[in-house]
């Protein structure tokens, strides 16, 4: 017995001294920072039985002096985000319209301004067998060719934009942009700028139509 006694407080010491050496190794997998109980937190979300006292407790929670604390309301916030944001698209789609108008005028401007020297080029088709429908069409096509070529452009400076700042705004600022085909309304602003650039076509190609066979043709001192 006593044997067996000195034979068991030698395997105890043994094991001691084993943990001694090798401690236990969930402690070590853990990271510093999240053993133990946090220090602080930094935002949380409460919930009431009652919708009654979301305002009063906020701004009981607002009014602390204590600490530092902000209390907001998740949908009221997102709604104020949404209304600025919509805001800013007003702001944007107004500053559109006026460079779409600006962009049309310019050219009616330049296709009126190039109309006067473009007349014995109009009375030479008109020598070889145009009739003034042809030239009506010729001057019109050339309005909406144009304006294809810019509504054409602006959708590949769009996607073009959108792929270039999708990786920026969400490595910085976690917002993923969803890029997808041109929405009806899209669709439609685009008609309606087709539609007014036909329509502004349409007065130089009139006023070429009106253009007489001598008027081309004769010399001018």
């Amino acid at each position: 017995e006593h044997n067996e006694h000195e034979e068991h407080n030698e395997h105890n010491e043994h094991n001691e001294h084993d943990e001694h050496d090798h401690p236990h190794g969930t402690l070590d997998s853990e990271p510093s920072d999240l053993v133990g109980s946090p220090n602080q937190i930094t935002a949380f979300l409460m919930g009431f039985d009652s919708p009654l006292y979301t305002l009063q407790v906020r701004r009981n929670i607002n009014m602390y002096k204590a600490e530092p604390l902000l209390a907001i309301m998740p949908g009221l916030t997102l709604r104020e985000l949404w209304d600025m944001l919509d805001i800013v698209e007003k702001i944007l789609l107004l500053f559109s319209i006026v460079v779409v108008l600006v962009s049309l005028l310019g050219m009616l401007t330049t296709l009126l301004a190039t109309l006067s020297q473009r007349r014995r080029e109009l009375a030479i088709l008109r020598s070889v067998g145009a009739r003034p429908i042809h030239i009506f069409a010729l001057m019109s096509s050339e309005a909406i060719l144009i304006t294809f070529m810019g509504c054409v452009a602006g959708c590949i400076l769009f996607y073009g934009l959108l792929l270039t700042a999708n990786p920026l705004l969400q490595s910085q600022f976690g917002i993923s942009l969803t890029i997808g085909w041109l929405s009806n309304y899209e669709l439609t602003l685009l008609g309606v700028i087709m539609s007014a650039g036909t329509l502004m076509g349409l007065l130089p190609a009139a006023r070429a139509y009106f253009y007489s066979l001598a008027d081309g043709m004769s010399i001018k001192i």
